[in-house]
C-alpha cells in the first residue's frame, strides 16, 4: 500500500502522469512474479496447487475471457487513461482481498466467488492479480490503441480458450511445461491469431 500511495503522490505533485505510474506498477508486479517463480518461493500461502477440475476451470476461463473483452471494450470507448485507472483500482481491490485472506478472514460473497472459480490450493486472488497486472502492462506499454486491444484479446480470448480445451481435451503434455498441453497450445494460437486479425487484419 505504501508503494501505491507513493505512486499516486507523484501524480498529485505533477511529477509523473497516470501512464508513468501505471507502467511502474505493472512492471513492478511482473518483475516480482518472475523473481518468485524463478526462486520457487512459497510465500504467505502454504497449500499446494491442485489439478484443476474441468467444471471449475471452465467457469474460471469464462470470467477470464469476459474480463479481457471488457477491458478491450473499455479501452476502445473510453481510451487509455480510463482503462489504466480501472485496472489499477482492480489491482488495489484484489491486493486488499488477498491481504484479508492471508489473515484467514471470512468474506461471505468473495469466498463464494473464490470457491466457484479459483484454483484449489493457490492464494485466493493471486490469479486475478497477475491477470490484471498483465493487462495493465499491455495497456501501459503498447505503442498504439490497436496494438493494446489486439494483445488484450490474444491474452483474454486465446489464453481462456486454450485453458478450457487443455483441461478438457489435452492429452499430450509439453516437455518444457507439464501443466500445459499441445492441444491447448494449438487452440491458443488459433484463437489468439483470430482475435488479433479481427482488430488489425
Amino acid at each position: 500500500l505504501l508503494a501505491l500511495f507513493v505512486a499516486f503522490s507523484r501524480i498529485y505533485l505533477g511529477v509523473h502522469t497516470l501512464a508513468d505510474v501505471s507502467a511502474g506498477i505493472a512492471l513492478g508486479l511482473v518483475c516480482f512474479e518472475i523473481s518468485q517463480s524463478m526462486l520457487g518461493i512459497q510465500w504467505l500461502w502454504k497449500e499446494r496447487e491442485k489439478e484443476p477440475s474441468a467444471k471449475r476451470e471452465f467457469g474460471r476461463q469464462v470470467v477470464h475471457i469476459l474480463l479481457g473483452l471488457g477491458i478491450a471494450f473499455l479501452y476502445l470507448i473510453a481510451q487509455k487513461p480510463i482503462a489504466e485507472l480501472m485496472l489499477i483500482c482492480g489491482i488495489i481491490a484484489t491486493l486488499i482481498v488477498m491481504h484479508m485472506k492471508v489473515n484467514r478472514q471470512k468474506l461471505p460473497l468473495v469466498d463464494d466467488v473464490f470457491h466457484a472459480f479459483e484454483r484449489e490450493g493457490v492464494l485466493p486472488g493471486s490469479g486475478t492479480l497477475w491477470y490484471l497486472a498483465g493487462l495493465l502492462a499491455i495497456v501501459s506499454f503498447a505503442n498504439s490503441g490497436t496494438t493494446a486491444i489486439g494483445l488484450i484479446l490474444i491474452i483474454g480470448i486465446g489464453d481462456g480458450f486454450s485453458s478450457i480445451f487443455g483441461v478438457v481435451y489435452g492429452k499430450r503434455k509439453l516437455p518444457w511445461n507439464p501443466k500445459k498441453t499441445f492441444e491447448g497450445s494449438a487452440v491458443f494460437f488459433f484463437f489468439g491469431l483470430s482475435s488479433a486479425l479481427f482488430i488489425a487484419p
